[in-house]
């Protein structure tokens, strides 16, 4: 059972054999130095899949760029606008939110084009 507040390495392996489910194997995975994905389950899951590895350097967030753009972007367009009571109403607001910017949003880098409209 994962708790709404945090994310263990558990969780972390679940989602990501869900995602080689969804996608197939990766030939690449760039990961965070965060504590979730250094633990030695993930560390092991990476491995047994076999990708070329890009882990980042500590302390390095420009080599997360696209990361640290839509995290600024998130708290911005979602998180200050709001303040959320309970883990519901965080949830509540961040689906909201993203299917504005999914569907709605224009996007720079797609030609001012939401995402929704970009694929399909």
């Amino acid at each position: 059972m994962c708790n709404d507040r945090v994310r263990t390495s558990s969780h972390v392996v679940r989602v990501l054999d869900q995602l080689v489910e969804l996608h197939g194997k990766s030939t690449t995975i760039k990961s965070d130095n965060g504590s979730e994905f250094v633990t030695k389950k993930v560390q092991e899951w990476i491995e047994n899949q076999q990708p070329q590895r890009r882990p980042n350097e500590p302390d390095s967030p420009w080599q997360n760029g696209h990361n640290e753009s839509f995290t600024g972007v998130f708290r911005d367009g979602c998180l200050k606008h709001w303040l959320l009571e309970s883990v519901r109403e965080a949830r509540e607001a961040t689906e909201h939110w993203l299917r504005e910017y999914n569907t709605e949003r224009p996007h720079g880098s797609l030609s001012g084009r939401s995402p929704g409209l970009f694929f399909e």
